[in-house]
Formats: structure tokens, C-alpha cells, sequence
């Protein structure tokens, strides 16, 4: 049989798709038949493929004459490309997510960056290809107009300025409707295509970066608007404009990034304060029912949960520190301290220290917080001149707790055997029973380094069955 492409692109209204399906299939209008009509008895016994191309602006009227033709013509099978489903019978949703990378991204990279440019090498240019690639979060829209780009940028430099993918891979395609010529524009188009509430729960989601759940999507709306949260979701999956992940403990979703910094960008100033402070609050609730799990016999799935809120938990101290909210900061870190010594998690240390540059010098409680933890930071990483610059800069107030860090930054094992007790009794009296377990170690650290072993074995021996118990 033969195979037609209806590019539906560039109509303007639903009324026009039975014309353009006509005139591409050179079906003439027949006395008293539609034109939907007239193309039925053209091809009803002819085994054809029909492409009906980018739907999603027509739907109904694309769903209204797929549905004809499916029913009146048994040799004809109709694919349609589209950002939703029609919604016809027998319909078959087969979904093409993003190109992988570091394989079929790449290859469709440099296929076009060879049509655009003689001199690029396609072995030599690779890891900055694949840099490229991944930002772009493998959108092959979004590849195919970088790559065009490489006729007068080299990719490495274009890798280096991606920071703004949306400007940097925009007026490069000549061909094709006006909104596939720039990624914004394409993504212009679909957000268009949504309802004000879509466009709402849309612009609310823009907030989470990385994968979230649904239940945090409802925490990104406010109880009093009209948003039907579990519908939008499901919508701007359906629109291609949200991805759906599977993840270990359930359903993820996830808006690819150069959509979700063009959602970030239709964000009212009036909503910012208000979404970034849900987003934060949110944020807080999921690291301290983390914490309960890191501290128990959940610990596997507290990591594994705490590796997917990590993004979004990096970007609600992002926006404390900016907004100058310190205290707000030191809640977002508090439940996962431990992680800095258990699992050598450096950049907690970095988020201490932003919080540093931003606490009052007169909020003593603030400092010791910032350094005593910055201090198992620089213990880990045995740097102690590091710890040293930030007492420089910040002062050491006298507590306990500063003791007892540069103690262990500075591998002062007599001050660390004095020091310990004294902090562990804080740490219980601040209800930190957590931290304290891991703290009472060093007293046996400190004895098995002064060669006082017997009572370092007690020690240990205590703590063996104490966590053997919990």
C-alpha cells in the first residue's frame, strides 16, 4: 500500500482539518457527501498508513475524523503524533520518551552537527556532546537545534553556556512551523494548548527539581485554590508536558528541565514568595520523617528516600540562603547531621557554611551549630587548617560543643576522651539521642588511641549491646 503524511501544523482551526486531509490525499468533495466522507469512499478498500501530524491544537476534530475513517475503512491504519491521546477506539498510546544521552542522542547530535558544519569531529567532540546532550535532558527537538548551532559555536563552548537552554538553542531551525524553529516556542505552544488550571498546577510545579510525588504536587498548592491536583497531573502527563517515572517507593513525576525553567519563567512574582515557602515546608516534613528512618531500622529505605529528595532538599536551602531565612536553613540540615559522618555527605558541610556567611555574629546558639558541625565536616576529610580558617572568621565561642569539635579536627585524642561525655550530655539534653549515639564512638576512638584498651573493650563492648538492644 502507500503511506501519507497530514501535517496538521500549521491549521488554524479544527474546521480546517477535514480540508487539509483532503487536499493531501487529492479526495475531491463529492456532491451531498462531506469531506470526511468523500475520503472514506476514496480509500475504503485501499491498504494505506495515514500519519496525521501534531494533533494536539485539533484534537477533537483529528480524534472526530480518525474515528470515521477507522470504522468505514478496515485496510487503513492511522497514526497520529500528538502531545494527548485522541481518545478514539481501539486506540494505542505507544509513548517516545527522551533519547537516552549517551547513544541515540548523541548519534542524532552529530548527524545534524555534520549537515551543519564540515569541520566537526564527532570522536573528538564526544564528552562535551554528551555534556550537551544530558543537560538538554535528551529532547530531540532541543538536540536537533544545538547541534545546528556548531556551524558557527564549537560544542564545548556550547556546553559551557548552557546554563540558559532555552536561549541558547533558539533561532537555529529554519524549516518547519514557526514554534519547532525554537524550543521556548514549542513549549510555548503546548502551554498554550492547557487550561488556566492546568497552566497554574503547571507554573506551581516548576518549584521541584528533580522527581516528586503527587503528594508533594499537593503541597505545592494552595488549600484555597481550584485545582484539581490528581487530574492536572494526570493531564499533563497525558500532554506530554510531565513525565511519569517509576521509582522505588511509587509513581514519580518529573518535569524535564528545559520545561521546567520555562514554567519557572511564566511564575508571577506574586507566587514566588509563597510556592518556594510550601516547597521548603514541604521539604522540612519529608527530611524529618527521613531522619526517624536513618535513625532506626529503616536506615536502607531512609537512604534511598533521602537520594530522592536530595534536589529538591538542595533547593530549599538554595532559596533559604538567599531569602537570608538561616534559621529556616539550620531546620532543613538538623535531621540529617549523622549523614556527614556516616556517609561522608560533604556538601551538607558547603550548606553550614552558606548559613555561616549569613548568621548574625551576636546569635552565639547559631555559631556553635555552624561550627561544631562544620567541624565533623573537616574531621572526616582530616582538614583541619580548613576548620581552623572558619574559627578565623567566625570566632569560637565558648562551648562545649566547639571543645569537642576541634578536638576531633585536630586529633587531640586527651581532649577528645575529656570533651565527649560532656557533649553527648548536651546532645540528649537538646533530645538529639541520634547524634549522641554516634558521638559516644569517640570516647572508645579516643582510648584505643592512648593505648588504653581495657577500658576502650568496655566501652565498645556496652555500645555493641546497647545497638544490638535498639
Amino acid at each position: 500500500g502507500d503511506a501519507w503524511l497530514i501535517d496538521l501544523a500549521a491549521v488554524d482551526s479544527p474546521g480546517q482539518v477535514p480540508t487539509v486531509l483532503a487536499e493531501t490525499l487529492g479526495v475531491r468533495e463529492r456532491s451531498g457527501e462531506s469531506l470526511v466522507q468523500s475520503v472514506v469512499k476514496a480509500f475504503q478498500v485501499r491498504h494505506t498508513v495515514l500519519v496525521l501530524d501534531n494533533c494536539e491544537h485539533v484534537i477533537d476534530a483529528a480524534a472526530d475524523v480518525a474515528q470515521v475513517i477507522a470504522q468505514n475503512c478496515a485496510q487503513v491504519r492511522i497514526i497520529s503524533t500528538s502531545r494527548q491521546r485522541l481518545g478514539v477506539t481501539n486506540e494505542r498510546i505507544i509513548s517516545v520518551p527522551p533519547l537516552e544521552p549517551t547513544g541515540p542522542a548523541v548519534e542524532l547530535f552529530n548527524q545534524r552537527a555534520l549537515a551543519a558544519s564540515s569541520i566537526f569531529e564527532p570522536a573528538a567532540m564526544r564528552p562535551a556532546v554528551e555534556e550537551i546532550c544530558r543537560r538538554l535532558d535528551g529532547i530531540p527537538l532541543a538536540i536537533e537545534l544545538a547541534a545546528a548551532r556548531t556551524a558557527s559555536v564549537s560544542p564545548i563552548a556550547l556546553a559551557e553556556r548552557l546554563d540558559d537552554r532555552l536561549t541558547m538553542v533558539e533561532g537555529t531551525r529554519r524549516s518547519g512551523t514557526d514554534r519547532h524553529r525554537t524550543l521556548r516556542s514549542t513549549i510555548r505552544w503546548s502551554y498554550d494548548l492547557l487550561d488556566e488550571s492546568e497552566q497554574r498546577l503547571f507554573r506551581r510545579l516548576s518549584v521541584f527539581v528533580g522527581s516528586f510525588d503527587s503528594d508533594a504536587a499537593r503541597h505545592a498548592v494552595s488549600t484555597d485554590e481550584p485545582i484539581d491536583v490528581e487530574l492536572g497531573l494526570s493531564r499533563l502527563v497525558e500532554q506530554s508536558m510531565l513525565t511519569l517515572e517509576s521509582g522505588p517507593f511509587g509513581r514519580r513525576f518529573r518535569l524535564l528541565e528545559p520545561i521546567r525553567e520555562f514554567a519557572h519563567e511564566q511564575l508571577a512574582e506574586s507566587e514566588r514568595s509563597d510556592l518556594f515557602s510550601r516547597h521548603a515546608a514541604w521539604c522540612l516534613n519529608e527530611v524529618t520523617a527521613i531522619q526517624r528512618l536513618l535513625a532506626g531500622w529503616g536506615e536502607l529505605e531512609g537512604v534511598a528516600r533521602l537520594g530522592e529528595l536530595w534536589p529538591n532538599l538542595r533547593a530549599a536551602v538554595d532559596w533559604a540562603v538567599e531569602s537570608g531565612a538561616d534559621a529556616l536553613g539550620r531546620s532543613l540540615i538538623r535531621p540529617i547531621l549523622s549523614e556527614i559522618i556516616l556517609r561522608s555527605h560533604y556538601e551538607i558541610g558547603d550548606w553550614i557554611e552558606r548559613l555561616l556567611e549569613i548568621t548574625s555574629p551576636d546569635d552565639d546558639e547559631a555559631l556553635v551549630f555552624g561550627l561544631y558541625w562544620a567541624a565533623h565536616r573537616y574531621s572526616v576529610s582530616q582538614d583541619p587548617k580548613a576548620y581552623q580558617r572558619l574559627v578565623d572568621r567566625f570566632g569560637e565561642p565558648n562551648h562545649v560543643f566547639l571543645r569537642h569539635g576541634r578536638a576531633l579536627t585536630e586529633d587531640d585524642y586527651e581532649a577528645m576522651a575529656e570533651w565527649t561525655p560532656e557533649a553527648v550530655i548536651e546532645l540528649r539534653r537538646r533530645g538529639d539521642d541520634h547524634l549522641a549515639e554516634r558521638a559516644e564512638i569517640n570516647v572508645a576512638t579516643a582510648w584505643l588511641n592512648l593505648g588504653r584498651y581495657t577500658e576502650c573493650d568496655a566501652r565498645l563492648a556496652e555500645l555493641l549491646d546497647r545497638y544490638r538492644e535498639q
